[in-house]
């Protein structure tokens, strides 16, 4: 693997304040989350990282729902390549395990294609299981909408999007993508873990667990338009559907801390900012990439939505604003001093225990068992 390191420059060098950074992150640490790791780059170099003890830059941290977008990057590559093209059928790439399962495919099936299920819009009501049986799952659904009209956030859509890369391309996903692109932009193989089922099929939530960086460089790759060092890696007009608005969300999510009803594009949402979208996995896993700031934002937490919400609203306050200065900011020695002073202080804060409550459905916290079996069933 080629690894190019970035550089890593005082705030200042890239148009953010110290001062505004160390105000930003004491917020953070109050907001209602619990920070693990933070990186941002700007004008591709590295401006502030950080992480809370005991979570460190080399730890593979869980990503849930960010491993739709790795999923979605593979599929914008083999789309690039060839293997793959946006309108192409689901029921065409699949015809063999459709006629062995001896499924009539409906009318609205038979318009299902791979951007549907990039933009969530498969046409189902009801997300069906994925697991072991997932092809047989997914087919075998009812298409009760017209695939297109109607966003449904679909894990298992996804997935499906991975065994669609292997089908077309005869290569395992994750060997497919790390070969193609990873190894290219220096996201690092022995910090990437990916699940598996059912015949290898890549699992795309919560089978990712990266690095920090790694999930910033992947960012940045779309940031770029798909480009790295030079090469074109995934064509730019795939990059530009991909991190545009394919489908209205309002519906659906009018409360989600996600989007704020901004919308999908392909595997990835759409920020009510300008030019700017984000991977996100459950608990707050993001990358936020801004094209209006030229800036990549990897947060790895474990938030509730209230401390997701939160976090969203303090970085958007202090990061993706429009009047963000683009040049270089006068030094400032003491303020940069003190950010680095809070950074070394950085820490996962010990948390109180509680009872286990007499309601489980409302149980929620750090628990040990220190006898007898756990269970997670709450009936």
């Amino acid at each position: 693997m080629y690894k190019k390191e970035f550089l890593r420059v005082k705030p200042e060098e890239v148009g953010l304040s110290s001062r505004m950074l160390l105000q930003m992150l004491q917020e953070l640490e109050s907001c209602g989350t619990q920070m693990h790791g933070l990186m941002i780059e700007r004008h591709g170099k590295i401006a502030l990282e950080c992480w809370w003890e005991p979570y460190n830059s080399s730890m593979a941290h869980i990503c849930h729902s960010m491993g739709k977008s790795y999923i979605g990057t593979a599929v914008g590559l083999a789309c690039t390549q060839g293997y793959l093209g946006l309108q192409d059928r689901m029921v065409d790439l699949f015809a063999e395990e459709i006629a062995a399962l001896n499924i009539k495919p409906s009318e609205n099936m038979k318009k299902l294609t791979i951007e549907h299920a990039l933009m969530m819009a498969n046409g189902m009501s009801v997300q069906p299981p994925s697991g072991e049986e997932l092809l047989t799952n997914y087919l075998s659904s009812d298409f009760d909408h017209e695939p297109g009209t109607r966003f449904l956030y679909n894990t298992t859509g996804s997935c499906m999007l991975g065994a669609a890369v292997e089908k077309a391309t005869g290569r395992n996903v994750r060997e497919y993508l790390t070969e193609e692109i990873l190894n290219k932009i220096g996201v690092e193989s022995d910090k990437l873990e990916w699940m598996t089922f059912h015949k290898n099929h890549i699992h795309a939530a919560p089978g990712v667990a990266s690095s920090t960086e790694n999930n910033l460089r992947l960012g940045m790759l779309y940031l770029q338009n798909g480009q790295w060092d030079g090469e074109q890696l995934i064509d730019p007009e795939w990059i530009n559907k991909a991190t545009t608005r394919r489908i209205h969300t309002e519906v659906i999510n009018k409360e989600s801390h996600l989007d704020n009803g901004a919308g999908y594009g392909y595997q990835l949402w759409i920020c009510p900012e300008k030019d700017t979208f984000k991977f996100a996995g459950g608990h707050g896993q993001d990358v936020i990439m801004s094209r209006t700031n030229d800036l990549t934002i990897s947060v790895n937490q474990s938030a509730d939505d209230g401390g997701s919400r939160a976090e969203n609203e303090i970085i958007s306050k202090y990061l993706l604003r429009p009047t963000l200065p683009s040049g270089a900011l006068a030094e400032d020695e003491e303020g940069y001093r003190l950010l680095c002073n809070y950074i070394s202080t950085l820490k996962v804060k010990k948390r109180k225990s509680n009872r286990i409550p007499e309601d489980l459905n409302r149980w929620n916290g750090i628990y040990r068992v220190t006898s007898g079996a756990f269970h997670i069933n709450t009936e």
